[in-house]
């Protein structure tokens, strides 16, 4: 066959499945839907592209239904819990990020991906294509040999064949042999009884092999691993057919489908907004020109005044960088005023005349705004809007809420400015993204049945927090005193 230039990776996508879905507790969306496994599994694939950049991948997945394995022993993984609910829930969606990512999902029935990867790579070898196996499983060590490789994506840790016997105990040829004596109680394989992998590799590197073990077993000198041998050997033989990987399956290298190309940028973006991974997200939107508005200037409390005239439902306030004041009433555009104007009293007594405002972090504007700007109220907050619709974030900046969102990449990492443009387009920019996000939270608010609690509770709140900070609170200091005491005596006891 000619010899194919470049690497194959082939993902082993069931033990990344698993384990990303028990590395990472606790992710949901917002409507409540686990997203912990998918989101492990494709920052998984995506560090995988970014580091190794491999010309050829692929992502094998078992199919439901029994498996060759079941007929050859019907109890095969009869112990074995099904898979958890939450978990089967986000199968679809890691089958989606592969779509997306146009990296080929590979299976074959009757058969485990195990199996499809043993095939795929041995066809690959023959073509003198290197193999890479990314894989967590123990098993795949079997597959290894001068053009198959294993990467460990714990610890991002190669194995070649020299790696492999210092790793496992004996050379990949023999590994499945090793598997056979111990068995797999996951998989319900019952191995040879009282014989663990420090015993099973002691033997077979002492006779060679299985087969020479078991013709000399009467030889072995401890007696529990003798005994075992001798009246399980049926037993065994049935477990290396059972934990040996099939490399000849009906299955053809087509290297066309499996080279790498690029994403669906539209289909990704539209995936990652769905399961809201913001980070991911901030890959696939449109470039900074597309998501452009319409900002401008205003140095005359005439021109503001014709900005005014208009109706609008509300006014997003935006304090921008260096003291600049900008403001939006509808999305895609936004109006900054000029240090002079920003100053005149009169144009801030029209900002507080033009209806409800809506800021980001009302806090820090009544506390740090520019001088003489008193916000009306009620004060609405698209920070506490986010929060009371994922309280479980941890980071309700502007930026990450725009994201999230609205796709819209706010502030790029290292990059100071979007648009490397002047203060005052910047603060216009971030005020119609105020009101973007406001259009884009209230009614989530209201389907949630949120109004009286953001309207009666949080906004009111935000006045009180603020005068705590400003006042302070009266301290007991001798019960402080007192707690200290106490407390330390009790360290001392303890230590």
């Amino acid at each position: 066959m000619t010899p194919v230039k470049g690497k194959l990776y082939l993902v082993d996508g069931m033990s990344h499945l698993y384990r990303a879905y028990y590395a990472i507790q606790g992710l949901t969306s917002r409507q409540g839907k686990p997203t912990n496994a998918v989101y492990g599994f494709t920052n998984m694939l995506r560090k995988l592209i970014a580091e190794e950049k491999p010309r050829y991948l692929g992502v094998a997945v078992d199919l439901s239904g029994p498996t060759i394995r079941h007929e050859q022993f019907e109890d095969y993984k009869a112990t074995r819990r099904p898979m958890p609910d939450d978990l089967r829930e986000q199968v679809p969606y890691v089958l989606d990020v592969c779509k997306v990512l146009h990296v080929p999902v590979l299976s074959f029935p009757g058969y485990e991906a195990d199996d499809v990867i043993g095939t795929l790579a041995r066809r690959a070898a023959e073509r003198q294509l290197e193999v890479v196996i990314v894989t967590i499983d123990k098993d795949m060590f079997q597959l290894v040999d001068e053009r198959v490789s294993i990467l460990d994506t714990r610890s991002m840790l190669r194995l070649d064949p020299a790696r492999v016997e210092e790793k496992f105990g004996v050379p990949p040829g023999r590994v499945a042999e090793v598997l056979a004596l111990v068995g797999d109680s996951s998989d319900n394989i019952p191995g040879a009884p009282g014989i663990g992998q420090k015993g099973a590799c002691t033997l077979i590197r002492e006779y060679g092999s299985l087969e020479e073990l078991l013709r000399r077993r009467d030889e072995v000198k401890r007696k529990t691993y003798r005994e075992s041998l001798q009246h399980h050997e049926g037993q065994i033989r049935q477990s290396l057919e059972l934990v040996r990987i099939h490399e000849d399956l009906d299955l053809e290298l087509d290297l066309d489908s499996l080279e790498l190309s690029e994403p669906d940028r539209e289909a990704a973006r539209e995936l990652f907004t769905e399961l809201e991974f913001v980070t991911l997200l901030e890959e696939f939107l449109p470039p900074p020109e597309e998501a452009a508005g319409e900002y401008r200037g205003l140095e005359t409390l005439v021109q503001l005044d014709e900005v005014m005239a208009a109706p609008a439902e509300i006014l997003a306030l935006s304090p921008g960088p260096q003291s600049t004041l900008a403001f939006s009433r509808q999305s895609g555009s936004g109006c900054w005023l000029s240090s002079e104007l920003a100053a005149d009293p009169a144009a801030l007594e029209r900002l507080a005349r033009a209806g409800p405002w809506v800021v980001h972090d009302s806090k820090e504007l009544i506390v740090g705004g520019p001088a003489g700007l008193q916000p009306p109220d009620p004060l609405q907050d698209t920070m506490l809007m986010a929060y009371l619709a994922n309280p479980n974030h941890n980071d309700f900046s502007l930026p990450r809420l725009a994201l999230e969102y609205l796709q819209l990449r706010l502030e790029p990492e290292g990059q100071a400015d979007l648009f490397e443009v002047d203060p005052g387009t910047k603060a216009a920019r971030q005020a119609d993204t105020v009101f973007r996000l406001w259009k884009a939270l209230l009614p989530e608010i209201r389907a949630r049945g949120m109004e009286k609690l953001l309207f009666e509770v949080e906004i009111p709140l935000v006045r009180v927090l603020v005068a705590m900070e400003q006042r302070g609170v009266k301290v007991d200091t001798g019960q402080l005193e007192r707690m200290s005491a106490e407390m330390q005596g009790e360290v001392d006891r303890l230590t």
